[in-house]
């Protein structure tokens, strides 16, 4: 099989019972997308209590949902000219944004928004409740991912 269109059941056999969960991706090295863990992100805060450096977030990216953590906020941003406002920083307050270094517990296949906007956008959580969205705009490669 070589082309599947949209309405077609597919099924896949992968090699050495290779772990795959709900929600996992599959696509064509080709495409754009990587496979990765630590990612730089432009993120628009709706939360109350703001984001902060340190913090752990469930991350939702197409059908990936995936833990992550805060690494670093590493400057703010405004949000209307999208011109640098401070540089690193420990919060972002509501309604602000910035440009953070996130680090998922797994590799998810992410790509930069510019690219590939599908792969590129995600919205955060806390626990349950909606927090953040966030465009790629960078992925830091790692030998293990």
């Amino acid at each position: 099989l070589r082309h599947v269109s949209q309405g077609q059941s597919v099924g896949l056999v992968l090699q050495d019972g290779m772990p795959v969960r709900r929600g996992d991706i599959v696509c064509d090295p080709e495409a754009g997308a990587i496979c990765g863990r630590r990612f730089i992100a432009k993120v628009l805060c709706f939360s109350r209590d703001g984001l902060k450096s340190d913090e752990r977030l469930t991350l939702r990216c197409v059908t990936q949902e995936v833990q992550v953590h805060v690494e670093s906020i590493r400057r703010r941003v405004d949000p209307e000219t999208l011109v640098s406002i401070s540089s690193e920083c420990d919060r972002l307050g509501n309604l602000e944004m910035g440009e953070i270094l996130f680090q998922a517990d797994r590799p998810m296949v992410i790509a930069p928004f510019a690219s590939l906007p599908a792969l590129g956008r995600f919205v955060l959580y806390q626990g349950d409740i909606f927090h953040s969205v966030g465009l790629v705009t960078e992925i830091l490669r790692n030998e293990k991912d």
